[in-house]
């Protein structure tokens, strides 16, 4: 469904064009939401206002409002931005939409790739908002919202919640033991608000602490049995379905495991593009659509998730690198950044891969201050070879840490876990459960380490009690209060897919048929021969170089081939750099036309 709002017109009222709208005196109020009640969230705007009531609505929930009385049109997005709300605007005035797709019903709308968007995706797996893969089409961006006012033909974005915040300000006087008791408070008060549901209650269990700690408190004290579900690997060194198994049975769960076949890529692999509005680059996203089939075969109202626990709790590997870093020798690090040039003349033909890692840890120790190393984070693909790779050239978007504000004398690892936050685990992850989620009928999405009021708690707790005893020193602690050291000690790892080695082998055909050179060349977005390069060194059987690049490739031409019929021409916006029309952090004026 796509929702239209006329430019205001002297003497006629600026009414809605279609879609299920709320009516107050002076509001028209439009919601998509998962769970809630949608007459709540109409009394807290009449009561509270725009952003007050904003600041209070903790459902699932994307907002359009209709302010009469100022001729003003508000699009809000929830915290974490779980239900997208996408928007444009043309001569006749402004559309939205929470769905993507519902653009492709327009005849009238000119679609085209956004060549800047795209560098962003296959550079990072997701396209950051408030921009989307689409030329001219905005995303309104977490815990933000977008004002147009009608009579001027304006447009501006503005936070109502900002990770940021909590996570800059002082941090709570607290030892371990403390800040695991209010650890455990806040997940009991979360995890009973799940129960208190009528439905039952699924959760995805790898065994790792994330899962155990989530599995832990919900089938603690409840009514309900919780049921569990884990996605095992034949392959040696993926497989965690034994450590999961042991703490479904300690905590008698009804526990599924599904061993996970290198045939179910194919199965699932063209079930992903008419899911996605945009493309995703996780690798995880088919194991956690295996998991929602489950959950939804099994009659579950909520499937619940450990996403972003290694973020919220300080676990993430790049901190130690980014702590060596910063303890480096000025002088020592201007050296070591010449490694890109050293490599280059030594190693010309040296994978992707390796040119990049070389060249994401050269900028970084370059780098004069936190922000600026954490630009270079991620990068999948050095700036110069993404331009070489995307025909036609592009300016690229400034990225998060470009845009954001930072506090004067922050500790570095409260601005790397806010960012982190706000980049890769509400564009990535949140988008993954939501995705595999997509078809079912009343299967709910929670995640407790995501909620806003536990997100805010945990930035207020020092980093260095965090990582007290090594990482995710409060979780182990308050497993060790319930559990066997047994089922504690164990090593943390990170849920790895083996998809790589499945696309060299038994699954070759699809990188063959969708990075075909034919295909390649008709298509005209990509240089054929960078392309191929990545393509043929990926190959070599027992080596994955270039695995993620490749595999965010693949993730964009599985979009493409179901979006190609509704694109005009190439697809591909024709002008360098055309993004002014939609995404900026910064207010705009919407062209008069």
């Amino acid at each position: 469904m796509l929702i239209r709002i006329g430019w205001h017109k002297k003497g006629k009222e600026v009414v809605p064009d279609g879609g299920a709208w709320r009516e107050t005196k002076r509001y028209s109020i439009w919601s998509r939401q998962q769970g809630g009640d949608s007459d709540q969230i109409v009394q807290k705007i009449a009561r509270l206002g725009v952003i007050g009531a904003l600041r209070e609505i903790e459902e699932r929930c994307a907002i359009a409002i209709l302010d009469k009385e100022a001729q003003r049109l508000w699009l809000a997005a929830d915290h974490l931005g779980s239900l997208a709300l996408y928007y444009g605007q043309d001569r006749e005035g402004i559309f939205f939409s929470g769905n993507l797709g519902a653009l492709r019903l327009q005849r009238n709308l000119s679609l085209r790739i956004d060549p800047a968007s795209l560098a962003l995706f296959l550079q990072y797996g997701y396209v950051l908002s408030p921009w989307t893969i689409l030329d001219g089409i905005g995303k309104v961006s977490p815990g933000s919202v977008v004002m147009f006012d009608l009579k001027e033909r304006s447009k501006r974005e503005q936070r109502y919640w900002n990770p940021d915040i909590p996570y800059l300000e002082p941090k709570y006087n607290l030892d371990l033991d403390e800040a695991v008791d209010l650890t455990e408070r806040s997940l009991i008060e979360i995890t009973e608000t799940i129960r208190a549901g009528s439905g039952q209650i699924g959760a995805f269990l790898s065994g790792g602490y994330d899962s155990t700690l989530l599995a832990l408190l919900l089938q603690r004290g409840g009514e309900k049995t919780l049921h569990t579900y884990t996605i095992g690997f034949g392959e040696r060194g993926y497989d965690e379905a034994p450590y999961a198994q042991k703490i479904a049975d300690y905590l008698k769960t009804v526990h599924t495991t599904y061993y996970l076949q290198p045939d179910d890529l194919e199965r699932f692999f063209y079930r992903i593009g008419p899911m996605m509005d945009e493309p995703l680059g996780d690798q995880a996203l088919i194991p956690s659509m295996v998991v929602a089939d489950l959950a939804q075969r099994d009659g579950m109202e909520y499937l619940v998730g450990g996403d972003g626990g290694d973020e919220i709790f300080g676990a993430n590997s790049y901190m130690s690198r980014f702590s060596i870093l910063e303890k480096s020798p000025r002088m020592l690090r201007r050296l070591a950044s010449l490694s890109p040039l050293i490599i280059d003349r030594l190693l010309p033909f040296a994978s992707e891969g390796l040119h990049t890692q070389l060249y994401r840890y050269a900028r970084m120790l370059r780098a004069d201050n936190a922000t600026e190393a954490l630009k270079f984070k991620d990068m999948i693909l050095a700036p110069d070879r993404m331009q070489r790779l995307i025909l036609g050239g592009f300016t690229p978007h400034p990225t998060l840490c470009e845009t954001a504000s930072v506090g004067r004398g922050s500790h570095f690892s409260d601005l790397l876990f806010s960012r982190m936050l706000q980049s890769y685990v509400f564009h990535d992850l949140v988008a993954k459960m939501c995705i595999s989620t997509e078809t079912g009928e009343r299967l709910r999405v929670a995640l407790p380490y995501l909620e806003r009021s536990f997100i805010e708690k945990m930035a207020h707790i020092d980093y260095r009690i965090k990582n007290r005893n090594g990482p995710k020193s409060i979780q182990r602690q308050l497993l060790q209060r319930h559990l066997p050291g047994t089922l504690t000690k164990r090593p943390k790892r990170g849920f790895s897919v083996p998809i790589m080695a499945w696309l060299q082998e038994e699954q070759r055909w699809i990188v063959e048929h969708f990075l075909s050179q034919k295909k390649i060349e008709e298509e005209g977005l990509f240089d054929p021969d960078v392309l191929l390069r990545l393509k043929d060194r990926f190959m070599l059987k027992g080596r994955y170089p270039d695995g993620q690049l490749l595999w965010n490739l693949l993730m964009f031409e599985l979009w493409y081939e179901e979006w190609k019929p509704s694109l005009s021409d190439h697809g591909v916006s024709s002008h360098i750099g055309a993004v002014e029309n939609h995404g900026t952090v910064a207010s705009g004026e919407v062209p008069k036309q």
